[in-house]
């Protein structure tokens, strides 16, 4: 269900509850 959008997102969007597409990009972005 929200699998793919939190995979793709980042562990933001679960605990947000929406599709935080800055915070997501920025933790890939950063790889931290």
């Amino acid at each position: 269900m929200l699998n793919r959008r939190t995979l793709k997102e980042g562990p933001v969007s679960k605990t947000s509850g929406e599709p935080e597409k800055q915070e997501g990009v920025d933790l890939e972005d950063g790889g931290r």
